[in-house]
């Protein structure tokens, strides 16, 4: 059997977007990693939903853009395919191509082109396209003072980009980098003419077309300190007037989905509840009467896959809901697990479709089918089909469930239990691959991020790397992970208090369960959230040994103007700002415990990061270092809040040696 190493994610294939033809195939895109080339390249594929098998692979240029289905035979994509507009876009002209892709002639058809950063499309018909595009208000003028010469806007664009400027905030964003005057517009395409239908200070999120009568989009106010609450608007295709369907500027909208002619299904939060960890209201829009009916009046779920893994590439959390005749088909994370359910309209009783344990990450509806890509046990994503009559649900695929016959896997095992305020709380512990009972061997604590997300029953790579090494491995969902309903991930202005104490009780509970773990060489690593607490947990006990805080926040005051959710997700987070309560804020940061660290940590993160800064790893660094503690900082340039999961296959693999190569040392 082969060993797991630090570069072991390269092996995994990963599928999603799957997009159903209409007829008897859909469409999937394919990512694979070229480890050599330091890039990860993705195509479109075909699957015959006859044959149950992978078809063909449809496009080669290692680069998936949008695309959707136009009739059974040809898919539009949006792609550059001569020189002359592969310069176009390398130059930094904003030029999106729509071509026709015929999928038995292998034949592209140009469509249309539009000058626009558009980074999603509806069709509405033959002569007429909605389009979603990033515009920047400062790339205007630029474009205005070219006189429309796009050369020369180019000369303008490269003279301004030395320079940074900020007057509004968010000015960055952690998957967007430098965002100052950033927009969402909509745009109406109609014949070889674009024209703008929204307002320069709306920016859009989210575009949604039915068929050819009406479209939809969500609008929040920009400029200045920009709203997380918006609108929702119709566009009637027949004069293209919009008018608002909820304008009361009072809910951050997660979904807008055309059911019928007059019937929305809308996801919203107003945050009365539980702030920023409150479960989403799905409401059924009338839009006839403009009475809105709720769809789970008493269910309190997440409707989202927050299960976390390292080895999909993709980042980001599956939010996916089917609507039916009858209900909806939704995604929802339960134990550690995203399945599938389904919900009557007007009725929140919730029935489970798929049983088996795992991650969902994309699905469609097919007759008396679900055709879906999802993580089952420790191996990759692969294709399954669920019989919505017998419940049968069946792989079809076989891109990853070889790995676990090839390499030598660690074995999980649950590790639930029941905290000193009678809650169970979910853990899984992985033991060193060829484990010998009668030996003694070092463990690391693992927590994750959000904290609003889970762990689960799937394959992590940098786990694995570390059982392959020797280590054990233990973690679990404490409080503020989601999975059990909106009260317990609401651990607001609660951070280093319950999750301190459910973290804590969990590694005496690993503990005494297992005696092969050496007490005296217990680490402990996490990201995001879990780079915060590792800073908390580490300036109030000494328990660990070595610790590694990837990703950290360590001083909430200056998180507030630095990050790019700080202002609204601090506030929410811990009741009060730098301005209204200084001491308190102070009180909750790593950085004041600095004194008391003696635990040698590692701080992990990349530079362009704008989800928690990369200064406050080296905030806490200098204070560690100044009161003669053991600390080392690996940033990692042109990498950002992702770098664990989309960064670099290079990077990847230094961060998870640089993690080795720190246990190795101080456990």
């Amino acid at each position: 059997m082969k060993k797991i190493t630090p570069d072991f994610f390269k092996e995994y294939v990963n599928t999603t977007d799957m997009q159903y033809n209409g007829n008897d195939l859909f469409s999937f895109v394919r990512y694979d990693t070229v480890f050599e080339e330091d890039k990860y390249v993705s195509n479109l594929w075909l699957f015959d939903m006859n044959t149950n098998t992978v078809k063909e692979q449809l496009t080669f240029d290692d680069s998936v853009g949008m695309h959707q289905w136009l009739d059974e035979e040809n898919i539009i994509i949006a792609t550059a395919r001569t020189e002359a507009e592969k310069a176009a876009q390398e130059k930094g002209i904003p030029l999106v191509i729509f071509y026709k892709f015929n999928i038995l002639s292998k034949e592209y058809t140009k469509l249309f082109e539009v000058y626009k950063n558009v980074y999603k499309f509806e069709r509405i018909d033959d002569d007429r396209y909605l389009l979603l595009a990033s515009e920047n208000k400062m790339r205007d003028r630029y474009l205005e003072a070219a006189g429309g010469d796009w050369d020369e806007y180019i000369k303008i664009q490269e003279k301004e980009s030395k320079y940074f400027i900020a007057d509004e905030v968010p000015f960055w964003t952690n998957d967007g980098g430098y965002c100052n005057q950033e927009r969402g517009r909509v745009y109406l395409y109609d014949s070889g003419e674009v024209k703008q239908l929204t307002q320069d200070d709306i920016s859009v999120y989210d575009i949604k077309s039915y068929k050819n009568l009406y479209g939809l989009f969500y609008g929040v106010e920009s400029g200045g300190m920009q709203r997380t609450e918006g609108k929702v608007y119709k566009i009637n295709y027949k004069n293209m007037e919009i008018t608002p369907i909820d304008d009361s500027n009072h809910y951050i909208y997660t979904k807008i989905q055309p059911i019928d002619e007059t019937h929305i299904l809308l996801g919203r939060n107003d945050r009365s509840f539980h702030g920023e960890y409150q479960n989403e209201y799905i409401d059924i829009l009338d839009m006839n009467t403009g009475e809105f009916t709720r769809n789970n009046k008493t269910t309190d779920i997440h409707y989202y896959d927050n299960v976390l893994t390292d080895i999909t590439y993709l980042s980001g959390w599956l939010n996916k809901i089917l609507t039916t005749p009858n209900g909806i088909i939704y995604i929802s994370t339960r134990g550690g697990s995203s399945k599938l359910y389904f919900s009557p309209f007007g009725d929140d009783s919730m029935q489970e479709l798929t049983h088996p344990d795992g991650k969902i990450l994309d699905y469609f509806l097919c007759g008396d089918k679900i055709y879906m890509s999802a993580i089952r046990g420790l191996s990759g994503g692969e294709f399954y089909i669920l019989d919505l009559v017998t419940g049968k649900e069946t792989q079809v695929s076989n891109y990853n469930d070889h790995l676990e016959n090839e390499y030598n896997y660690p074995q999980m095992e649950i590790c639930n239990f029941i905290n000193s305020d009678g809650l169970e709380i979910e853990g899984w512990l992985m033991k060193p691959v060829d484990f010998a009972p009668d030996k003694k061997y070092p463990a690391i604590l693992f927590i994750h991020g959000g904290p609003g997300s889970a762990y689960g029953p799937v394959a992590t790579h940098e786990m694995f790397a570390m059982c392959a090494e020797g280590y054990g491995v233990f973690y679990c969902n404490p409080r503020g992970s989601e999975g059990k309903g909106g009260a317990f991930a609401d651990i607001r202005t609660k951070w280093g208090t319950v999750d301190y104490r459910d973290l804590m009780e969990f590694t005496d509970t690993v503990l005494a369960r297992n005696p092969w773990i050496d007490v005296s060489r217990v680490g402990i690593t996490g990201g995001s959230y879990g780079g915060i607490i590792i800073n908390w947990i580490i300036g109030h006990t000494n328990r660990y040994k070595a610790a590694i805080s990837d990703r950290c926040v360590s001083n909430l005051i200056s998180d507030y103007g630095m990050s790019d959710i700080g202002f609204p997700c601090n506030k929410d987070t811990y009741g009060t700002t730098p301005w209204e309560n200084l001491e308190y804020l102070w009180d909750q940061s790593g950085l004041k415990y600095a004194p008391n660290i003696k635990t040698p940590v590692l701080f992990i993160h990349g530079v362009d990061d704008y989800r928690c800064t990369y200064d406050h790893a080296l905030q806490l660094h200098s204070a560690i270092t100044y009161f003669g503690g053991i600390s080392r900082v690996f940033a990692v340039k042109g990498e950002t809040h992702e770098l664990c999961r989309s960064g670099s296959p290079k990077n990847r693999e230094r961060r998870i040696l640089e993690m080795l190569h720190w246990f190795e040392k101080y456990l």
